[in-house]
C-alpha cells in the first residue's frame, strides 16, 4: 500500500513535463506534435521517478504532499504560459489542423 503514493507523482509529473515540453517547443520553434510530446512526457515521468527511486537519490518516504502540490501548481503555470504562446507560436500539429480548416474534414457535407 505504501507504494501507491507514486501514482500522483507519475500522473502530475507527466502533465508537468508535457506542459514544459510544449512551452519549450513553442519558444524554440521546434516542429513537435502534441502526441509526440505526450508520449515523451509519459515515458519521462515514469523513467525519471523510477531512476530516482531505484538509485536511492530519493526514498519513498520523501514523496510527501508538498512536492505533489508543487507539481500541480507548476503544471497550471506552464499551461497558462503555453496558452499565452499558442496564438503566436503554434505547434506543428496545430498548424496542420489550421491549414486543413478542421480536425475531421470528412464530417462536413459536400
Amino acid at each position: 500500500m505504501h507504494w501507491f503514493i507514486v501514482i500522483p507523482y507519475y500522473f502530475l509529473g507527466a502533465i508537468f513535463l508535457a506542459a514544459l515540453l510544449a512551452v519549450a517547443s513553442r519558444l524554440l520553434h521546434a516542429r513537435a506534435a502534441l502526441d509526440g510530446l505526450a508520449a515523451v512526457a509519459s515515458l519521462g515521468s515514469i523513467g525519471g521517478l523510477t531512476a530516482l527511486l531505484g538509485s536511492g537519490v530519493i526514498a519513498i518516504d520523501d514523496l510527501t504532499m508538498l512536492p505533489v502540490l508543487a507539481l500541480g501548481v507548476g503544471s497550471f503555470i506552464l499551461a497558462g504560459i503555453d496558452q499565452l504562446l499558442a496564438s503566436h507560436r503554434p505547434l506543428a500539429s496545430e498548424e496542420e489542423s489550421r491549414d486543413r480548416g478542421s480536425i475531421a474534414p470528412h464530417t462536413h457535407w459536400p
